[in-house]
């Protein structure tokens, strides 16, 4: 094949990173690339640099493992033929989850693109969500992730997400987070806090060990866009939404 014949088919500029770590096969990369390419088809050249071989190749490997998931996701959903997705919330997502080899969290990058994929791909809602992911830890995502399978999750009366607060104790915190260190776990709780995911009154009671773990609205909408694709966050948790339209 031609050598202007063989750059047609480099949808994202990717090749040279296929030849150069061997690792990476060409069907992966383009796998990828023509994926985004129907998501994102207005920036699709603009996803090169990500998978240039300027860019390292643990790196590469991590948006291909969060592209890679993303893709499995959409293609199951029947629903998502001809879905688009916003330039800017996809470059934010790869970019930032190209960052992280932990499997959770590139899964949380994955269904957050995933889930952004709507429409005709003018919703940026989700860089909220971007924002929050791009600062918690894994161990956070841990135990968001076992507070919120361990709380009932409603509808209050106006419709809003509610939950009920946790006691956990020391004990368990660090088998779910995976750290021993008891100051961390607390700086830790505070930092969800600060970002919203859990509630004001979430912390631990200063005369002893046990720590109140209350997942907020906002903790609840964030780990429904970032765990699976689903078309509402209603219907991740199961729930049937009020109707607002009359109001």
């Amino acid at each position: 094949m031609s050598e202007e014949g063989d750059k047609s088919l480099d949808i994202l500029g990717a090749k040279p990173v296929a030849r150069a770590i061997e690792r990476f096969s060409g069907a992966a990369v383009d796998g990828v690339g023509a994926f985004l390419s129907r998501i994102c088809l207005p920036a699709a050249e603009e996803f090169g640099f990500l998978l240039r071989d300027k860019v390292s190749g643990w790196r590469t490997q991590n948006t291909l493992n969060v592209a890679s998931k993303a893709k499995v996701m959409i293609e199951a959903d029947p629903s998502s033929d001809g879905d688009h997705a916003h330039p800017r919330v996809v470059c934010a997502i790869l970019e930032s989850g190209s960052w992280t080899d932990d499997d959770q969290m590139q899964s949380m990058w994955a269904a957050l693109l995933a889930n952004s994929c709507n429409g005709d791909g003018t919703d940026q809602g989700n860089t909220l969500f971007i924002n929050i992911l791009q600062q918690l830890m894994p161990t956070e995502a841990r135990l968001l992730k076992w507070s919120v399978e361990n709380s009932k999750v409603r509808l209050a009366e106006g419709g809003w997400l509610d939950t009920d607060e946790i006691i956990i104790n020391l004990k368990l915190l660090r088998q779910i987070t995976g750290l021993n260190d008891p100051q961390r776990i607390d700086r830790e709780i505070d930092h969800m806090r600060s970002l919203g995911l859990l509630t004001e009154d979430s912390g631990f009671d200063l005369d002893s060990t046990d720590a109140i773990v209350e997942v907020a609205a906002l903790g609840l909408q964030f780990f429904a866009k970032t765990s699976v694709r689903s078309s509402s966050v209603e219907a991740f948790y199961g729930l049937q939404p009020r109707g607002y339209e009359e109001l």
